[in-house]
């Protein structure tokens, strides 16, 4: 036995193991042995006592009376020393001014904020509310090495840093535009000095960025979660007293940061540096507080190995048990403790965040399993107290600020990022006590949403926990499966930026193969190393999507997460849809609500591997959910134009797919409501997603089909729902055709600019490239809803007044001649062609074959009808006074090969249909050109319309009398209410027919 136990200066070490505890301090290690020898069984509370208080052996005389709060009061008021002289040394060369709050207390200075920046939760978690603001802060440093942190809320464009105070601040210019004004910007991964330089990594939300300045080698550095980012400046300017260097920051529109000069401990402190905030004269004295109450639970410790002699000296009966010291010494500290708080109340906050959380972490364990006796005892006694609220007040607050900004550490999994702070979160919100004091804070929503958090990595902390990947189609030797080190990692709450890696995994994979291919192909030399370049940069942009596509699919995508995000969805939407029958309950739903719903389910629909198989989702699942969307795509009850347009892109999504698109199919709500909606929902905002959703519908029905075709989506059910939609509300389709005319010709319009602009450009650059394909693509979607319209509705342009059939022809004439009219059709295609795509899939002949469709589709309907009054479609093209236009493009039309955009031969008929229009066409003009030459000039203009000078000016403006004919009035009105000649507000409109008024 004596072998196994360590001796100290020739004496066995007895207590030894007990007394030299790890928290103790090594100039106090000696004086806690105790020998065999000492009377120990009469003395046992003292020497208890002062193992408890970090004091000396037998510093402490023989008690006389019981162990009370007052006894344990007057020993740590002798003993222990509660001065802090050590914190507040050094503090030369900083200057804060007075702006209200107190002489000593950093903040913002409110008269040097330029924009407008909101503190939304004190003391600064700010948010720029104007397009561009910047701050600075009440102090100002000039000698010394200082220090202060900035937590991410958003990872948008912010500049970080210092500034003097004669740097300008304006709503375009911050912190870095100027001399003497110094910023760093993750977003942009730039630093700042009137220019802008490359520097750091990117920052992400829940980053924590050090911004620290060595005045006494004149440097400025940042500091990213505590690893340097290197050293961003030298040599900038020395300065004197009181004209230092402030903290300042620049933030975009709705970027959020909060800064911490020093009013909460660091999260990561760097050496040497000091915080401008010098931490309060008690947190040292806290600190040896909670220390005590540390060592009070230790002595009963038996669960570790290192303290397994307490246990052998209780049977001995030579050290008290805790049952007998622990509630009046641990009251009795806890009363000095909230005593000394409240003597300085500004503590508060500091001791909350600092010593009394990493105490009660302590205690309660970063790791499972979990001390939750001792922690509760500790809870106990502090709760007792009534200044304990406010400290668990700050304690919840820095939990979830811990759960935003803790890193995943792969050797610490799985208790590695947020778990601890939640771990603790959870336990301490067991109790009502403070699950009340919690529920009822004004911060309620924004501390939950922090627990909810969890933080992401950027591009090189996944660089670092994945090394090397692979994906399907890979054959380097890099990317080799052989030597595919994939290693997984945590949680995260990054659900949108999920489904995006995933498709921009997939969409760079498709460019990488595509250009592969191209090399392969193609052997000039200067047009080879600009492939291989961009070949390099898909190649990196594919290694940078597979690494976050693994760490969402190991984050989002586990069963009991995928299991729990599944019920969530459906008790959400049952939710849902029971309360949006009561208006007065609905109208007050928190948004979040619907965007965790629809993230939710699509993160669940896109799982990887899926969650279920689509048939059972689907089943079990998709109903409840189809309903709600197309029941409040379009409801004005939402106020959130956003959130609509969210409902309206997960119909736009969802009918892609054949599977889904039966769901909608079955649904009566969908067919109920979905094609009215729809067609109301075609507005300026949200158009596109209309479109798409139309065209999905209604594919298949026009001229030809793509020749690589994507999967056909086309619902004979919703085409038949739409046609009967327009039929039998008129006005409705009567508005729908009248934006969509109007779409179009913007569309139309707008490419025809993009392409001149290119043209006369030397260079093009991608930029103008892609908005030239962007728009081209919506054009031939619009296109194709109107040929739609004509197949399913052709009464609409040939009965009735022909404004709609005029309309359409101006259309297709314009597009005709801007397609076909191109000076260098080769250039016409190029520029369509985005570098990488090709040519097969993007080509003019996707434009053009709705053309062709449309105007087949009137003829068929025309020979079909048996009304006889009916629009001439021949006559309205041939009263376009562009024959040769017309002429030269329909024969363009007619000689397209057709074989490289559609598939089959079954266009062939039609083509001879076109043809025949054509001679029709071509017979007409020339009829009307012998007719006007034989009229001459004997009939005079005075009655001509003047807009259109094609008809006859037979109606009139009321009241302010200006004339045009009927068919240019009606079509101005459906769009302006006003007189196209004096702007005068249209009243009525006044129609003369055969000498008679008609109103």
């Amino acid at each position: 036995m004596a072998e196994d136990s360590p001796r100290i200066g020739g004496l066995s070490s007895g207590l030894a193991v007990i007394l030299n505890s790890e928290d103790g301090k090594e100039n106090l290690s000696k004086s806690r042995l105790v020998s065999y020898s000492d009377d120990f069984g009469e003395q046992s509370v003292e020497r208890a006592l002062e193992y408890v208080f970090g004091l000396p052996n037998k510093s402490l005389a023989p008690l006389n009376g019981p162990i009370d709060s007052s006894l344990v009061g007057c020993i740590i008021k002798n003993h222990l020393n509660s001065s802090s002289d050590a914190l507040v040394s050094n503090r030369d060369g900083v200057c804060i001014v007075d702006n209200g709050s107190g002489p000593d207390v950093i903040g913002l200075e409110d008269i040097n904020i330029c924009g407008e920046i909101r503190i939304i939760k004190p003391p600064l978690l700010l948010e720029s509310i104007a397009v561009f603001s910047s701050v600075r802060a009440n102090v100002c440093v000039w000698k010394g090495k200082w220090m202060y942190e900035v937590i991410l809320e958003t990872s948008g464009i912010q500049q970080l840093g210092w500034a003097t105070i004669s740097c300008p601040f304006t709503d375009h210019r911050g912190v870095g535009d100027a001399d003497d004004s110094y910023a760093f910007d993750g977003r942009r991964v730039r630093k700042w000095n009137k220019e802008a330089e490359p520097y750091g990594q990117s920052w992400v939300v829940g980053d924590v960025i050090g911004c620290c300045i060595d005045l006494d080698h004149d440097e400025i550095s940042f500091y990213r979660n505590g690893v340097s980012l290197g050293l961003a400046f030298s040599g900038i300017r020395k300065m004197g007293p009181g004209f230092g260097y402030y903290p300042a920051v620049s933030l975009s529109q709705g970027e959020r940061c909060e800064l911490n000069f020093g009013t909460r401990p660091f999260k990561y402190p760097i050496d040497g540096y000091l915080p401008l905030q010098a931490p309060p004269f008690f947190s040292s004295f806290a600190k040896k507080l909670l220390d005590c109450l540390s060592r009070l639970l230790d002595t009963q410790s038996v669960e570790r190995a290192e303290h397994s002699s307490v246990e052998k000296l209780r049977r001995l009966k030579r050290f008290v048990s805790l049952e007998e010291l622990f509630y009046p010494v641990s009251h009795g500290i806890c009363k000095e403790f909230f005593s000394a708080v409240e003597a300085d109340y500004r503590s508060a906050e500091y001791i909350g965040w600092g010593p009394l959380l990493m105490f009660l972490m302590g205690i309660f364990g970063v790791q499972a399993p979990h001390d939750w006796l001792s922690l509760d005892r500790v809870l106990d006694v502090l709760l007792e107290f009534q200044g304990s609220h406010v400290m668990f007040e700050h304690i919840i607050n820095a939990l979830s600020c811990g759960c935003k900004t803790a890193p995943l550490v792969l050797t610490e999994c799985p208790y590695s990022g947020s778990y601890s702070y939640l771990a603790l979160a959870c336990h301490l919100l067991r109790r009502e006590q403070l699950m009340v004091l919690w529920w009822k804070s004004s911060d309620f929503e924004f501390l939950f949403e922090g627990f909810l958090s969890k933080k992401s990595p950027n591009r090189q902390d996944l660089q670092c926990m994945i090394p090397s990947v692979w994906w399907p189609g890979s054959c380097e030797d890099a990317s080799a499966e052989s030597s595919m080190l994939l290693t997984t990692t945590a949680l995260s709450d990054a659900v949108s930026k999920a489904s995006y890696y995933m498709s921009h995994q997939a969409q760079s994979i498709s460019l990488l193969e595509e250009t592969d291919k191209q090399i392969r192909e193609r052997a000039c030399g200067e047009q080879l190393k600009r492939l291989k370049e961009t070949r390099n940069n898909y190649r990196e942009e594919v290694i940078d999507s597979v690494r976050h596509c693994a760490w969402y699919r190991v984050s989002l995508f586990s069963r009991w997460k995928q299991r729990g995000m599944y019920a969530t969805c459906m008790w959400i939407v049952q939710l849902l849809l029971v309360l949006s029958k009561l208006d007065s309950v609905f109208i007050y739903i928190p948004e979040f609500y619907i965007e965790a719903l629809v993230d939710c389910f699509h993160v669940l629909r896109k799982s990887d591997p899926p969650f279920v198989p689509p048939a059972i989702f689907i089943k079990q699942g998709l109903t409840s959910f189809v309903t709600f969307v197309v029941t409040h795509f379009n409801d004005p009850r939402i106020s959130s134009a956003d959130l609509r347009d969210l409902l309206l892109q997960s119909i736009s999504v969802l009918v892609q797919y054949r599977e889904y698109l039966a769901a909608f199919e079955n649904n009566e709500a969908a067919k109920q409501r979905m094609p009215k909606a729809l067609l109301s929902a075609f507005d300026n905002r949200s158009w596109i997603p209309v479109t798409n959703i139309l065209l999905r519908l209604c594919k298949g029905s026009g001229f030809g089909s793509s020749k690589n075709g994507e999967s056909s989506s086309s619902s004979v059910i919703f085409q038949r729902l739409l046609h009967e939609a327009c039929i039998n509300d008129e006005e409705l389709f009567s508005a729908f055709l009248n934006r969509l005319f109007n779409t179009l010709s913007w569309t139309m319009t707008e490419f025809s600019v993009s392409i001149r602009e290119m043209q006369e450009k030397y260079q093009v650059m991608e930029f103008q490239q892609r908005k030239c394909c962007v728009i081209f693509d919506l054009s031939c979607n619009l296109a194709r809803v109107l040929e739609f319209c004509t197949h399913e509705i052709p009464q609409a342009f040939l009965l009735g007044p022909d404004t709609n059939l005029r309309r359409l022809t101006e259309l297709i004439v314009f597009i005709l001649n801007h397609i076909t009219s191109a000076a260098d059709a080769e250039f016409f295609d190029l520029s369509l062609r985005r570098h990488g795509l090709s040519l097969e899939k993007v080509n003019r002949g996707m434009i053009l074959a709705p053309l062709v469709g449309i105007i087949v589709n009137l003829l068929d309907a025309s020979v079909e009808s048996e009304l006889k009054e009916q629009n001439d479609v021949v006559g309205v093209f041939a009263s376009m006074d562009c024959p040769q236009t017309m002429y030269y493009g329909f024969r363009y039309l007619l000689e397209y090969n057709w074989a490289t955009t559609v598939r089959g031969e079954a266009y062939v008929p039609k083509l001879c249909q076109l043809e025949n229009f054509l001679s029709l066409l071509i017979s007409h003009t020339e009829t009307r050109k012998i007719e006007g030459l034989q009229c001459g000039e004997s009939d005079a203009d005075d009655g001509m319309c003047c807009i259109c000078y094609a008809c006859e000016a037979d109606a009139q403006f009321a009241p302010c009398s200006h004339t045009s004919c009927y068919g240019c009035i009606t079509r101005h009105l459906l769009n302006c209410q006003r007189c196209f000649f004096c702007n005068a507000t249209v009243l009525e409109v006044v129609r003369t027919i055969d000498n008679t008024v008609q109103r």
